[in-house]
C-alpha cells in the first residue's frame, strides 16, 4: 500500500512538472512571434503618406541626383516626417533617393545597420511628378530592429 502511494506522488508531480514546462513554452514561443513579425508590411502607407504630402512630393521630384547636399537635405526632411510616424523605440530607420533607372537604391550610410536578427526590412515607391518638367524618383524606406 505505501508503494503505490509513492508512484502516484511521483506520477503527480511528472504532471505538473509537464503542465509547468508546457505553458512556460507555449508562452516563449508567443512572445519570439511577436518580435519576429515582418515590419515591411508597415511601410506601405509610410511610403503613400510621403506621395500624398504635397511639399515633400515636390522636393522629390524637383532634386537634381547629382548633388549630394540636395540629396541629404532632402532625405532629413523624409526622416523628420517619418520620425513623426514611427514611435516604436526599438526601431530605426532610413531613406534612400534615387533615380527610376536605378536597377538598386542601396542605403548609404555608415555605419551600416545591424538589428537583433539582422534583418532589415525595405519597400520603395515611384514618386512620380504632376507635370512632365521633373523625372519620377524612387524613395526606398529602410527599417530596422536596433540590435
Amino acid at each position: 500500500m505505501v508503494n503505490k502511494k509513492g508512484w502516484i506522488r511521483i506520477v503527480e508531480a511528472s504532471v505538473g512538472i509537464l503542465l509547468v514546462l508546457g505553458v512556460l513554452l507555449v508562452l516563449f514561443t508567443q512572445n519570439n512571434q511577436v518580435e519576429k513579425r515582418d515590419l515591411s508590411a508597415d511601410l506601405s502607407p509610410l511610403l503613400e503618406e510621403i506621395a500624398n504630402n504635397l511639399s515633400l512630393r515636390e522636393d522629390i521630384v524637383k532634386l537634381n541626383l547629382t548633388n549630394p547636399d540636395n540629396v541629404n537635405s532632402i532625405r532629413l526632411k523624409i526622416n523628420e516626417f517619418l520620425a513623426t510616424r514611427i514611435t516604436n523605440p526599438n526601431m530605426a530607420y532610413n531613406v534612400s533617393i534615387c533615380a527610376l533607372s536605378d536597377s538598386v537604391c542601396p542605403l548609404n550610410i555608415t555605419p551600416y545597420p545591424t538589428s537583433i536578427d539582422n534583418q532589415i526590412y525595405t519597400k520603395e515607391r515611384v514618386i512620380s511628378p504632376y507635370s512632365e518638367d521633373y523625372l519620377p524618383k524612387k524613395v526606398k524606406i529602410f527599417v530596422w530592429l536596433k540590435g
